[in-house]
């Protein structure tokens, strides 16, 4: 009996992992997304309406798994500060990048995609290091 409730236990806790772990990857996803969106509007490339409403999305996506991981049952998901922080980051630079597209000032937009990579490359890093062998 105690092997069976332990087993539910671990599996309850990795499901929330896995969750976290799939909320992560699609964030990230949403985040080159919005990266390349935003080359091929600066390239001239993209309308100006389409990329905004892609980063709207994108906005809302982040915005959602942000609530997710919040929310997620398990504790003990490592770095789950750190995961809340990066994916913050990137949609208040997807937030920027849009304002700087509805201004039309390209220079607002570049920075605000150096934000988004800046912010993509955080998230890579907290996740890594999550899963990084512990001393």
């Amino acid at each position: 009996m105690c092997f069976v409730l332990i087993s539910i236990l671990l599996s309850a806790c990795s499901s929330s992992e896995d969750q976290i772990d799939s909320q992560l990857r699609t964030a990230a996803s949403a985040a080159e997304t919005a990266s390349m969106a935003l080359d091929a509007w600066l390239a001239g490339a993209a309308p100006q309406n389409y990329t905004s409403r892609t980063l709207q999305s994108i906005g809302q996506k982040l915005s959602d798994t942000e609530t997710q991981i919040q929310s997620a049952d398990s504790p003990e998901v490592p770095d789950r500060a750190g995961r809340i922080t990066a994916i913050s980051r990137l949609a208040a630079a997807v937030a920027n990048a849009e304002a700087g597209l509805q201004e039309n000032n390209p220079a607002k937009v570049e920075r605000a995609q150096r934000d988004v990579r800046n912010a993509i490359a955080a998230l890579a890093a907290t996740h890594t290091k999550s899963f990084s062998p512990h001393p």
